[in-house]
């Protein structure tokens, strides 16, 4: 959106103008490039700061089609103990004075103009000027009254207000310019003060609004004040956290404005302006970036060879003396940035720190060696904690394991005595049993301190199981069952078949004999 300014006098004050009817206006600078859009000459009475301030329509959700968006829904919290009052009768408040408003177009429809949503509202403009709320709240006391209204066409102007519940209140709200979408909200103020006593359940409530005015009426929200926040004036955030963790939290939220997508990329923008309070300049380098402009996604500069830094300000691993950059003379190791002298790597053997140390390993010409850190119960030889030079494995104890060698292995616990676990092993998880406590770790359908018993539910104890035991299967009938009696065998000769016919409620069965000509198992 384009930006306003006002005219100022010289001491900094709004400029006020006394002009003919016929005006020039010259506007001049120098060096100046800017876009003149519009000029606007309003009259000093009507002159009001928030002619200059932007104000927000909506949030806007753009879809893929090039200049084409939509509103996103605002929503505004609604207490469960507050009472919502839409029904209201509109009436007028002085027959007498009836300016003339329907010259303003905006005004010709019942709904405003910036409105987003359809729905039912009041328009209150002279002669109905005027409305009425009733209802009944649930407890008498303390209560704040919320007006939900939309008002697009001017500065802030006072809506008088006349409260009811058993003791009168006279007083107003601010209607201030409000072009948002979805509309706004404000309190209903008496003598300095927003908390009205209600004594009586019945509560009327009644808006009116200068004769040379209009606004537009959604409803009242009468709130008991132990529930009133001041956040129920404002729209409720749009959370959109989980989409973009979800869109947006691969390879550690990594977002690459050439191959993220636009809401992860938009999102990202939107957090660090957030965050920074706006956007941050760019402090290019003079020496070491190749521009004074930089990437407006994340600010990095462009480096000249051999420079890194957001800023292009240092050189290089392995180059030194900023801006030009030099390349280190200590083949594979670092050097002061600044002077240009050869660093030996952490924990490594001077005067050609190529090698680690005792007690370390894994060489790395940058990084240097890491430290073995072996623990002292558990390798064989307390007084030379060594390891192995490449894997940084110490020499374990038996019964001992780990790089550190400090754990027990799998079949023992009660570390660095590392004692066996008296489990099935057959009927456990791999790791068998605890390895603090020792307490043997039965498979899923197994239980028991030795892991030797079917969990209820099921049957069979079984070392291939990967569960130990399988679970029942009685048709919902029951979940109790143990393993069969019944044995496999071949017949050769004859098999009875039992036939099996179920007349209402008695099972009759008849045997039959069948001869097998060959071995047939059953």
């Amino acid at each position: 959106f384009l930006c306003r300014s006002v005219a100022i006098d010289p001491r900094n004050r709004v400029a006020v103008f006394d002009l003919p009817s016929n005006v020039d206006l010259l506007l001049q600078g120098l060096s100046v490039s800017f876009l003149l859009h519009k000029v606007y000459l309003i009259p000093f009475k009507e002159f009001s700061i928030e002619h200059v301030g932007p104000k927000v329509h909506c949030i806007a959700s753009h879809g893929p089609i090039t200049n084409r968006s939509s509103c996103v829904a605002s929503k505004y919290e609604v207490p469960v103990s507050s009472v919502k009052v839409k029904d209201g009768q509109r009436s007028t408040a002085d027959i007498n004075s009836q300016p003339n408003l329907s010259n303003n177009p905006q005004l010709l429809s019942q709904r405003p103009p910036t409105m987003v949503e359809p729905g039912d509202i009041h328009l209150l403009k002279s002669p109905q000027n005027q409305i009425i709320f009733k209802t009944r709240v649930p407890n008498v006391g303390k209560h704040v009254i919320l007006v939900h209204f939309y008002q697009p066409l001017y500065p802030s102007f006072p809506v008088g207000v006349m409260v009811d519940g058993g003791r009168p209140y006279t007083g107003f709200v601010s209607a201030f310019f409000c072009p948002h979408g979805f509309g706004c909200r404000t309190q209903v103020t008496s003598g300095n003060r927003i908390e009205l006593d209600v004594k009586n359940p019945e509560l009327s409530v009644i808006l009116t609004v200068p004769k040379e005015k209009a606004l537009w009426v959604d409803y009242i929200l009468i709130v008991p004040s132990e529930s009133y926040d001041p956040d129920l004036g404002n729209e409720q955030p749009l959370d959109k956290s989980f989409d973009f963790i979800t869109a947006c939290g691969a390879n550690s939220f990594y977002i690459d404005s050439a191959t993220s997508s636009r809401f992860c990329v938009d999102s990202a923008k939107s957090l660090g302006a957030f965050y920074n309070n706006g956007a941050l300049s760019c402090q290019c380098h003079g020496e070491g970036a190749t521009s004074p402009a930089c990437s407006p996604f994340g600010g990095q500069c462009s480096c000249r060879p051999n420079v890194v830094g957001r800023r292009c300000d240092r050189c290089a691993t392995g180059y030194y003396m900023f801006p030009n950059c030099r390349p280190c003379n200590c083949g594979r190791r670092l050097c002061d940035e600044a002077t240009g002298q050869c660093i030996c790597p952490p924990q490594t053997v001077k005067p050609l720190c190529e090698t680690c140390e005792k007690q370390t390993f894994s060489f790395h010409p940058l990084v240097g060696c890491e430290k073995c850190n072996c623990s002292r119960e558990g390798i064989i030889k307390p007084a030379n904690p060594d390891c192995n030079r490449q894997t940084g494995q110490c020499r374990c104890k038996s019964k001992v394991t780990g790089r550190q060698c400090d754990r027990c292995s799998v079949g023992y616990s009660r570390y660095p005595g590392c004692i066996p676990c008296n489990c099935n092993r057959e009927t456990t998880q791999p790791r068998m049993c605890d390895p603090i406590t020792g307490q043997c770790l039965c498979k899923e359908n197994v239980i028991g301190a030795q892991c030797d018993i079917c969990r209820p539910g099921s049957f069979h104890l079984d070392p291939a199981n990967p569960k130990g035991c399988t679970s029942c299967f009685c048709f919902g009938i029951t979940n109790e069952c143990r393993s069969s009696n019944k044995s496999r065998t071949k017949v050769s000769e004859k098999v009875h078949i039992l036939n099996f016919e179920f007349p209402l409620n008695v099972w009759c069965i008849s045997e039959v004999s069948i001869k097998i000509r060959e071995p047939y198992t059953v």
